[in-house]
């Protein structure tokens, strides 16, 4: 077989698999399908050309050498890929504690503990509610939708990475269920009060006593 022959026939064993295994969301199957071709090849190649070693003691060297290089290849991708879905993992329960750390520390004290604080802070015979002071503070986020939702405005669903739905038990305490709706949380099929499936969320409230919060998913 002609050397330009056994180039067409290499090019072809290894690009063929690698282009129908192809798939943009995991390349894995496309490399290890073109890995284990190309060591057929070279198989093969070697075979074809033993005749042109000699002794028998070069032959040995020569297969031990395919042997090692086509078993390293395969070690490799297979490393590789283990190293990959590893930091996959790693990478979302990264995305999550940061998530968690938003919500809790942007999300939930930020924005309620100035209205403890306030609530507190009164003196005198007249005290406005937690819900006075919370929608004083912020009922023109809540109008605008920029807080998020709240029931004056339930079917408000923001395109923002992160949700939060304002209610209230009367005038004395305001919740919070906020959504992070790009982390994942621990259960995949637990639905978001965004409309959300599995994304991270935390409920919080305020009260006289004091800000709670607790992570739902």
């Amino acid at each position: 077989m002609k050397p330009l022959l056994w180039m067409i026939t290499g090019i072809s064993m290894i690009g063929i698999p690698f282009v129908l295994l192809m798939d943009p969301y995991d390349l894995w199957p496309a490399l290890m399908g073109g890995t284990v071709s190309g060591s057929i090849f070279l198989s093969l190649f070697l075979i074809r050309h033993r005749s042109v070693v000699r002794t028998t003691v070069e032959r040995t060297m020569v297969i031990v050498t395919a042997l090692l290089l086509m078993g390293g290849m395969l070690l490799q991708i297979n490393l590789q890929k283990e190293m990959s879905v590893f930091q996959r993992t790693n990478l979302r329960e990264t995305r999550a504690h940061i998530g968690s750390e938003i919500i809790v520390e942007d999300k939930i004290r930020e924005s309620m503990l100035p209205v403890f604080a306030e609530f507190h802070a009164q003196t005198g015979g007249l005290h406005r509610s937690l819900k006075e002071i919370f929608l004083h503070r912020y009922g023109a986020a809540l109008n605008d939708g920029s807080f998020n939702r709240y029931p004056a405005a339930p079917d408000y669903i923001p395109t923002v990475d992160a949700v939060t739905v304002v209610t209230f038990t009367g005038d004395t305490a305001v919740h919070y269920r906020c959504v992070d709706t790009v982390a994942i949380g621990i259960t995949p099929g637990f639905k978001n009060v965004s409309g959300h499936s599995g994304k991270l969320e935390y409920a919080a409230s305020l009260t006289r006593k004091g800000v709670t919060y607790e992570r739902l998913n």
